[in-house]
């Protein structure tokens, strides 16, 4: 009785939805804290990637972990990789009051006025596309990520490289075909058939990290004024490119969840891996100061002369699996029983 009762006052909270509307979901909060020179700030102009973050308003030592680790290839926001933090309004005082000082300290934060909640995470995106779309117009791509994310970060630099293609009109990322809507109400992403109608989802990306480009977040950002709001910040996003006659590319790597890895440390910083989730702070600078080796593979057994041989570009197996990864290869002949190949 009680397991009906909750699933009919579950029920009864998700609206009726329609698939298409016309205006019917403008994005029209406002600025609470702004911070639109992150991309105008420092001479250079042409940036590479702007992060977005979602974070939570008590999560300040995961913000401060990101600052020491891999945000500081921003060079504080002023270099070709640019990011900010991600935020509404807490229902605690203390809390906004906090994380406008925070903000006054490191010009790296973003808020709007709507409810910092788990259901406003579209929310959050949108505002992020909005804000990038107008105040970030200077920036090749846009990778929008959780605050609990590991990042290879220079394995991303080659990713987005060896994908500019795909990117240029796709998200990429852990991408999911053909997903059935969970109806289980006691589910965390239980949704009624009032609020999705469909059995199946269309193509998305999962929203711990996904990256593409600028212009495909512009063209996101104008439909999701005509795709009434859905609470599922991925399968949303998910919902705009189906809109707009785009698709998703999964890219081998991206993991949304806590992959299962050796105990050694130096496995997350292989050429397989992207994006890890769910890495607590500590870990995820250790991980960034931990000094490894895992661009150098040795060849043995084959004889060569001693000579260096350049190659321009070639499909190999660098120990991915089933991925075959397209390289810039120099090979060093070291002697004829033995040589080392280092991936530039």
């Amino acid at each position: 009785m009680l397991a009906n009762l909750t699933c009919q006052s579950r029920n009864n909270e998700q609206k009726s939805r329609k698939e298409f509307c016309n205006n019917c979901s403008w994005h029209g909060f406002k600025y609470i804290v702004k911070n639109d020179r992150i991309c105008e700030s420092g001479s250079q102009k042409s940036i590479k990637i702007l992060f977005v973050i979602l974070t939570q308003h008590s999560r300040k030592l995961q913000r401060a972990v990101i600052r020491r680790t891999w945000a500081t290839k921003s060079k504080h926001n002023t270099g070709n990789i640019r990011y900010m933090f991600l935020l509404g309004v807490s229902s605690s005082e203390k809390e906004n009051l906090d994380i406008i000082r925070e903000s006054k300290l490191y010009g790296d934060i973003l808020i709007e006025d709507f409810q910092d909640t788990y259901n406003n995470l579209t929310l959050k995106t949108i505002m992020a596309f909005k804000w990038a779309s107008e105040k970030c117009r200077n920036a090749k791509y846009v990778m929008k990520i959780d605050d609990d994310m590991w990042i290879n970060y220079p394995q991303l630099l080659k990713t987005i490289s060896v994908y500019a293609k795909e990117l240029k009109t796709t998200i990429g990322g852990k991408c999911f075909h053909n997903v059935k809507v969970d109806r289980n109400c006691f589910s965390k992403w239980y949704v009624s058939r009032k609020l999705y109608s469909g059995e199946r989802y269309p193509c998305f990306c999962s929203g711990t990290a996904y990256i593409t480009s600028l212009n495909l977040v512009r063209k996101i950002y104008e439909i999701s004024k005509n795709v009434p709001y859905f609470y599922l910040e991925d399968v949303y996003v998910g919902l705009c490119v189906n809109k707009l006659g785009y698709n998703v590319t999964n890219i081998p790597g991206f993991y949304n969840q806590n992959a299962t890895f050796s105990e050694n440390l130096c496995d997350y910083k292989k050429p397989d891996i992207i994006t890890v989730h769910k890495i607590p702070p500590s870990k995820i600078e250790t991980l960034w100061n931990i000094k490894c080796d895992n661009k150098t593979t040795f060849i043995r057994d084959i004889e060569f002369d001693k000579q260096t041989v350049n190659i321009p570009q070639v499909m190999i197996d660098i120990g991915c699996g089933d991925v075959m990864v397209s390289y810039q290869v120099t090979i060093a002949l070291v002697n004829k029983s033995e040589s080392e190949f280092m991936l530039k």
